[in-house]
């Protein structure tokens, strides 16, 4: 049986930090690639900013492993990695 493997997305919001209202929060999310992948498909153009999620499946189907984005900006954090 093939190893499962999963999509991790991790988004952190500065807003708290920056603003000096708390803490940052973050939502972490572990996702089955199979499930991932067909989700992702139907994802609008432009609906994730500047990730283009057509590359995601692309770099899945490809079998890549690790880190796929890290994406910072002033108000948040984007990673994306299969494990």
């Amino acid at each position: 049986m093939a190893e499962k493997r999963y999509l991790c997305v991790t988004i952190v919001d500065h807003n708290a930090i920056i603003e000096q209202t708390g803490e940052e929060s973050y939502v972490h999310l572990r996702i089955p690639v199979a499930l991932a992948e067909a989700g992702l498909k139907m994802v609008p153009p432009g609906k994730l900013g500047t990730i283009d999620a057509g590359l995601i499946v692309e770099m899945i189907e490809e079998g890549a492993t690790g880190e796929l984005i890290n994406l910072t900006e002033e108000k948040k954090t984007i990673s994306i990695r299969v494990e």
